[in-house]
């Protein structure tokens, strides 16, 4: 959770692949639900749910993230232990917090 410079850009990316790789295997039918994925991929499904919201982030975030434009105080941890909304814009101005 708490890497510095480039090895935590890396983690994060890592965590939003995951994600996206995870709801792919949920929409596509791959997996029946998340309780199958979790049990499958050996986490609690309550740490799968958290993760999961990575797939919900607005693109320009996910684009930023890839990018290493990310603030400064984006963590994984910060996406694990409070809640996402599923407003794009609500999504930004919580991140966009983060700079100020």
């Amino acid at each position: 959770y708490s890497l510095p410079g480039a090895a935590f850009s890396d983690w994060l990316m890592a965590a939003l692949a995951k994600a996206f790789f995870w709801q792919e295997l949920i929409d596509s039918g791959r997996v029946k639900n998340m309780t199958e994925l979790a049990k499958a991929e050996k986490i609690g499904l309550a740490r799968m749910q958290k993760m999961l919201k990575l797939a919900r982030l607005a693109p320009d975030i996910v684009e930023d993230i890839a990018r290493g434009r990310q603030p400064v105080g984006l963590s994984l941890r910060l996406f694990v232990e409070n809640p996402l909304p599923d407003d794009w814009s609500a999504q930004r101005g919580v991140i966009g917090g983060l700079a100020s």
